[in-house]
């Protein structure tokens, strides 16, 4: 697959580690964990893309797709198989987020670009 972002590596690729979407996202009781955002020009302006990922009371973990632009559609999905404690390294590095939600952030992108 060819990525659309760029990451400094390609992340732990965890088979026990999967996505399962969620219907409505609430960022209420829970804390940020890690950000990021892609920015593209165009002739008429710019579309950004942005991830981030939270983690709740109990140490799940959580990630909602979106952008400020109203015609792109959100995307949120509960990450199973691993807990805030399975972060390893820098937080803000991201050099600990997994392959399989690496991959769906750019199919996103792809898809809503």
């Amino acid at each position: 697959m060819t990525k659309l972002k760029y990451w400094d590596d390609d992340g732990p690729d965890n088979p026990g580690i999967y996505l399962e979407w969620i219907d409505h996202f609430n960022a209420q009781g829970k804390r940020r964990v890690y950000g990021r955002g892609e920015i593209f020009p165009f002739s008429y302006g710019q579309t950004d893309f942005n991830m981030t990922i939270w983690r709740d009371r109990d140490r799940k973990m959580f990630v909602r797709f979106w952008s400020s632009d109203d015609d792109i559609d959100w995307r949120a999905f509960t990450i199973i198989g691993m807990l805030d404690t399975d972060i390893s390294g820098s937080k803000m590095s991201g050099d600990w987020i997994p392959y399989c939600l690496r991959s769906a952030y750019d199919e996103w992108i792809t898809d809503e670009w």
